[in-house]
C-alpha cells in the first residue's frame, strides 16, 4: 500500500501535477512516520520529496519549513559533512535565494561550501554548483564585485573540470556576464557574452532557447555602449526566434521585442 502510494506520487511529480504529487506526498510521509518513524530514511526522503514538490508549486515558505526539518534530522543522524546532509542545507539555501532572502541563502551557502570542498572537493560538481548558488545569493544583495569574484572562481574550476562547452561553464559565463553588466563593465561583459554566444551556436544551435537569451543580453550590452545597429540585429534574431520556437505570447518573446521597439 505504502509503496503504491510513493510511486503514484512520484508519477504526478515527473508529469509535472505538483498538487496531486503534494497530495500523496503528504499521505506517504504519514504512513512512513508512522511506520518507520520520523528518523527513517525513506520517511526523510519522502519529507525532501515533499519539499520539492512544494518548491515547485511556488510554495515556497511551507518549503522552507520542510527543508529545516529534514536539514535537523539530518546532522543528527548523518552529522554535519555528510554529502546528503550538505545537498538538504543546499536545497534550504535554494528555497531562500528564490524567496528573496539572499543573506540567510548566503549563510547556507558558505556553510555548505566549506564542508563540500573539505569533503567532495573543489572540483566536484555539487561544489561548484553551490558556489554558482553562492554567487547568486551574493549578486542578489547588490554585491557585483563580491559576486564576480566568486564567479570567477567557479568558471575556473568549471572549464577545469568540465571544458568550455559544458552547459555548466555556459551557464555561470552568463552568470558572469550579467554582474560585469550590473557593474556597468560593459566592455568586459561583452566580451564574455561573445565568446558565450559563440559557444552556445556551437553546442545548442542557432535557435536554442539559451542561445536566443544570450543574443537578447548581448544587444542590451550593446545598447548600453551605444552599439545600436548590433544590438538591433540582435534583438531582431532573438523576436525571429523567439516568435517560431515560442509563439508570439510567450513572456520571452514579449521580452525579446519590447528591447527590440526600443531600438527602432
Amino acid at each position: 500500500m505504502r509503496l503504491c502510494v510513493h510511486r503514484l506520487a512520484s508519477a504526478f511529480e515527473r508529469e509535472n501535477k505538483n498538487a496531486e504529487a503534494e497530495k500523496e506526498g503528504r499521505a506517504v510521509l504519514v504512513l512512513r512516520e508512522k511506520v518507520l518513524g520520523s528518523e527513517h530514511p525513506d520517511t526523510l526522503s519522502t519529507r525532501s520529496n515533499l519539499a520539492l514538490v512544494l518548491e515547485h508549486e511556488g510554495k515556497y515558505s511551507e518549503a522552507e519549513n520542510e527543508y529545516r526539518a529534514v536539514l535537523v534530522l539530518q546532522e543528527k543522524l548523518l552529522g554535519p559533512e555528510h554529502p546528503i546532509t550538505l545537498g538538504a542545507r543546499n536545497d534550504l539555501g535554494i528555497v531562500l535565494k528564490e524567496q528573496g532572502k539572499y543573506a540567510d541563502a548566503e549563510t547556507e551557502f558558505r556553510a555548505v561550501l566549506v564542508r563540500a570542498e573539505k569533503v567532495l572537493g573543489p572540483e566536484n560538481p555539487d561544489t561548484l554548483a553551490t558556489r554558482d548558488n553562492l554567487a547568486e545569493a551574493i549578486a542578489g544583495q547588490g554585491k557585483y564585485a563580491d559576486a564576480e569574484s566568486e564567479l570567477r572562481t567557479v568558471l575556473g574550476l568549471e572549464e577545469k573540470a568540465l571544458g568550455p562547452q559544458s552547459p555548466n561553464t555556459l551557464q555561470v559565463s552568463r552568470d558572469l556576464a550579467f554582474d560585469l553588466y550590473e557593474e556597468a563593465k560593459y566592455i568586459e561583459s561583452e566580451t564574455e557574452l561573445r565568446n558565450v554566444l559563440e559557444l552556445m551556436e556551437k553546442v545548442n544551435g542557432a535557435t536554442h532557447p539559451e542561445t536566443l537569451q544570450t543574443c537578447f543580453d548581448l544587444a542590451l550590452c550593446l545598447r548600453a555602449e551605444n552599439k545600436t545597429t548590433e544590438a538591433k540585429a540582435l534583438a531582431e534574431r532573438a523576436v525571429k526566434g523567439a516568435q517560431e520556437l515560442l509563439g508570439i505570447e510567450h513572456p520571452d518573446t514579449k521580452k525579446y521585442r519590447q528591447l527590440l521597439e526600443s531600438l527602432q
